[in-house]
């Protein structure tokens, strides 16, 4: 059924507009039998003829459940539970994107959070208060602390998950593309 969707697809796209590759958005199951279909019909169906996508919303769940491999053991869920951000139990169902809003939700609350406690830092340390001081602040505090580099990292790939959802919903697929891009070595990194 997948295939033959994949040949009308084609056949619509080629007649409407001559020579343009079709590109169809699927969500994750169907996504990974039209990948078996591209394996298994590479004349017709090869990824140089026809792109195959995995949609939005499942690729926001990867990146926050691979996000959450990250986080396991390293206290959040414990943060959020003492914050009054959520429970025991669904603090750890953030960590597998059990509940996509919720667990976007609580990120967007560390995010905010850690961007606040670094900026409260420097802005009670000694010297220049400005944003070019503030980088170098926070590259001297990565070379001194694992702890301080951890949770900056984890700021970092939160905020490239969020500007992939805004990429997303604004339909700007370069800003899209770039951000992947960034996102890959965390996924071979944790292997998923």
């Amino acid at each position: 059924m997948i295939k033959h969707g994949m040949d009308v697809l084609r056949q619509a796209v080629e007649f409407l507009n001559p020579g343009q590759i079709p590109v169809t958005t699927f969500d994750q199951p169907r996504f990974a039998l039209a990948k078996c279909i591209q394996w298994k019909c590479p004349d017709t169906h090869d990824e140089k003829v026809y792109v195959v996508m995995l949609g939005g919303l499942h690729t926001e769940m990867a990146l926050w459940n691979t996000l959450g491999d990250v986080l396991d053991g390293s206290g959040w869920t414990m943060a959020l539970t003492e914050a009054g951000v959520a429970s025991p139990g669904t603090a750890n169902s953030y960590l597998k994107a059990a509940h996509l809003t919720r667990t976007r939700h609580a990120h967007q609350t560390t995010l905010l959070t850690l961007h606040n406690l670094q900026k409260e830092a420097f802005l009670l340390s000694e010297g220049s208060k400005d944003f070019m001081c503030f980088n170098a602040s926070k590259n001297d505090m990565q070379k001194k602390s694992p702890t301080f580099m951890y949770w900056d990292l984890v700021m970092k790939y939160e905020t490239l998950i969020l500007i992939f959802i805004r990429a997303h919903r604004e339909k700007n697929f370069p800003l899209y593309v770039q951000v992947l891009e960034e996102l890959v070595p965390l996924f071979f990194a944790l292997d998923h």
